[in-house]
C-alpha cells in the first residue's frame, strides 16, 4: 500500500506536540530555582525562603539560587511559530477554494483540483474501506452485498451557478446558440439548483401557469372602475 498522504503533516504535528512539550516544560522550570547552600553538611538541616523565613550559615557559608538559563527560549518559540505556520500552510492548501478576482468556474476548479489531490486520495480509500466494510456486514445480515455502493463525494470548491450565470445562457440561448434546454437542466441539476427531472420541471410549470395568470389578471385595474 502507498503512505498515507497526510503522513508528512501527521509527522509535523507530532514534531509541534513534543516541541510544545519541551518549551512548556522549559517555562515552568524558568520559575523553580533550586536553592544551593554552601558551608552546611547537615542533611536534615531545612530551610525557609521568602517572607519571614532565614538561613543561618557559618561563617564563609553561602547560598544562592540555580535554574535553567532562558537562552534557548526564544529559539524554541521561534521554530513552534515556524512549525505552526508550516502545518497551516499544509492543510490549507487542500482546501483553499478561495475564488480569485474574475476567476472562472473551470479555472477555479482546475486551480481547486490540483490542490486537493491528496484529499480527492484520502476520499477514494475511504469511500472504499466504507463499502468493503458495509459489504461484509450486508453478507452478515443476509442481504446482497454487491448492491453496496459507497460513493465518495469529490466536490471541494463551491462553483454553483448563480443567477448572472444563468442570464448569460438564458440569453445566449435565445440569441442562436445551439443549447437546449436539456443541457441547460443537466448543468443546473450538476449544480444543486434543481433535483426534478426536465419532466417533473415542464409538468410544474404548466401547473403554474393558470396561477399566475390569475394572479396577473387581479392585478389588472378593472375596465368598470377606468371608465
Amino acid at each position: 500500500p502507498d503512505k498515507p498522504p497526510l503522513l508528512g503533516l501527521s509527522a509535523l504535528s507530532l514534531g509541534i506536540y513534543r516541541g510544545e512539550a519541551d518549551y512548556r516544560q522549559t517555562l515552568f522550570l524558568q520559575s523553580q530555582d533550586t536553592l544551593v547552600v554552601i558551608g552546611v553538611h547537615d542533611k536534615d538541616a531545612s530551610f525557609r525562603t521568602g517572607a519571614g523565613g532565614s538561613i543561618l550559615l557559618n561563617q564563609g557559608g553561602d547560598a544562592k539560587f540555580i535554574g535553567v538559563g532562558s537562552a534557548g527560549l526564544g529559539e524554541m518559540r521561534q521554530a513552534l511559530e515556524n512549525d505552526k505556520m508550516e502545518a497551516s500552510n499544509r492543510s490549507g492548501d487542500m482546501v483553499d477554494s478561495t475564488s480569485r478576482a474574475k476567476e472562472s468556474g473551470d479555472a477555479l476548479r482546475i486551480r481547486v483540483a490540483a490542490r486537493a489531490a491528496t484529499l480527492n486520495q484520502v476520499a477514494l480509500t475511504a469511500a472504499f474501506g466504507l463499502e468493503q466494510s458495509l459489504k461484509q456486514a450486508a453478507v452478515w445480515v443476509g442481504a446482497n452485498p454487491d448492491e453496496v455502493i459507497v460513493a465518495p463525494n469529490l466536490d471541494f470548491v463551491n462553483d454553483t451557478l448563480g443567477g448572472e450565470e444563468l442570464v448569460k445562457l438564458a440569453t445566449a440561448k435565445s440569441m442562436g446558440m445551439p443549447l437546449s434546454l436539456e443541457s441547460i437542466h443537466a448543468m443546473m441539476a450538476e449544480k444543486n439548483i434543481t433535483k426534478m427531472t426536465l419532466e417533473e420541471e415542464t409538468a410544474a410549470i404548466e401547473a403554474e401557469a393558470p396561477l399566475l395568470g390569475s394572479s396577473m389578471a387581479e392585478d389588472l385595474p378593472d375596465e368598470d372602475e377606468d371608465e
